[in-house]
């Protein structure tokens, strides 16, 4: 019996799963101290640890992660940024800056370094101004970014992070922003670096020498793997940290928010990453094991064949054989849904494009072929036409009582 077989375009490699169950018994020993927390696949999402993760948290300077990626994304390396009255005094000079001038020039390169290594407010305000025109456009650019990534909770009021009772994001969210940053090799290059020499401007005839306090990279709590990171500290926000690492071939990233030191904040992020790279086991579906023959969309049965498999890290205690796979039809699309223990590890999600004409106009048979829908389109068609005619001829009658009323 031949049937017809559908071939999905794969567009989405991996979604998140709303909860980690599976993945907090598995870390029955890991204490954290900040308020909200998250562990995730640097390349799939898949959420391995997680407090909180959706709770809505002041940011702080975590923020200059998507400062940064909106201006790699929008503006070059050797644009120049000419410094603002506004961009420079409208920070408090109590705040981290490198004090740049009004009318002060800089090169985009050098303000992402200062943005990034010493957390400059000013050279953030001068970013802004570049990219978006107004510090406020660039704002709604940050947040239209952020909801690209998957980041649903945030609202990003400037581009520096200072206090704002409205300026707020989740652990989930940053995660998901460094996730997309990482991808940029600058990027990687920016966040990663210990120090980095501004040379002298039109106004300034001094190099500025910066250094990153971010203790991850260097020193007593360098961890091995880091890639890139970025420190944040309010009153309101504590201490936030957002970082990527990777080892043999795994990235992973943590967020950690609202702890009380700046020692608490390393801890409990070098506690995540020990967490996901020696607590878990990679393991991969190939297209071919993914393949469903007499899968049911609607009165029609097919086969699915899929472009593309996935990779899931799963605690290990667990093999492969312990993964469930439901497959889910709706609204158009076919989810192979991965599940361990009752939680979600992730989706395979698979565009059904060709769903669309199969299930409306097509139905397939026993022998697969198509019926035939001549007889569908020639009814279409004649209803058209009626329906035209009749609009037609209403207009008519009401123009010749329109004159007859008013003769």
């Amino acid at each position: 019996m031949t049937k017809k077989l559908l071939s999905f375009l794969a567009i989405i490699a991996m979604l998140l799963a709303a909860n980690a169950v599976a993945a907090l018994a598995s870390a029955p020993g890991l204490q954290l101290y900040s308020e909200t927390a998250i562990l995730i696949d640097g390349d799939t999402g898949q959420i391995l640890f997680e407090r909180g993760m959706h709770r809505r948290m002041y940011p702080a300077s975590i923020t200059k992660v998507m400062t940064a990626l909106v201006a790699l994304e929008r503006g070059d390396m050797d644009d120049i940024i000419t410094m603002s009255y506004d961009a420079v005094f409208s920070i408090g000079r109590r705040t981290s800056h490198i004090a740049l001038t009004p009318d002060e020039e800089i090169t985009l390169e050098h303000a992402l370094y200062a943005n990034a290594v010493a957390s400059a407010n000013d050279a953030s305000n001068g970013i802004a101004e570049h990219i978006g025109g107004t510090k406020e456009n660039f704002a709604e650019m940050m947040n239209q970014r952020a909801r690209d990534a998957g980041a649903r909770n945030t609202n990003f009021i400037n581009a520096h992070g200072l206090h704002d009772r409205e300026h707020l994001t989740t652990a989930y969210d940053m995660a998901r922003i460094m996730m997309e940053s990482i991808r940029i090799p600058e990027f990687v290059e920016v966040f990663g670096v210990q120090t980095h020499t501004i040379p002298p401007t039109n106004r300034q005839p001094q190099a500025r020498n910066l250094w990153n306090t971010n203790t991850m990279i260097t020193g007593r709590y360098a961890y091995d793997g880091f890639i890139a990171g970025k420190t944040g500290f309010t009153n309101q926000s504590g201490h936030t940290l957002v970082t990527a690492a990777r080892r043999d071939g795994r990235t992973l990233i943590a967020v950690v928010m609202q702890a009380a030191s700046r020692n608490e904040s390393r801890n409990d992020t070098a506690a995540l990453f020990d967490h996901g790279f020696d607590a878990f086991t990679q393991i991969s579906f190939l297209p071919e094991e993914l393949e469903q023959a007499d899968f049911a969309i609607g009165e029609d049965v097919v086969d699915l064949h899929f472009d593309t498999g996935i990779r899931l890290l799963i605690p290990d205690q667990y093999t492969k054989e312990d993964v469930e796979i439901d497959y889910i039809y709706e609204y158009g699309t076919v989810r192979a849904v991965f599940m361990l223990n009752a939680s979600v590890l992730g989706e395979l999600e698979m565009q059904a494009d060709s769903i669309v004409p199969v299930v409306g106009m097509l139905s397939v048979d026993a022998q697969g072929e198509g019926r035939s829908t001549w007889w569908i389109w020639l009814l279409g068609i004649i209803g058209g036409l009626l329906l035209i005619w009749g609009l037609v001829e209403a207009g008519y009658q009401a123009l010749k009582w329109w004159r007859k009323f008013r003769a």
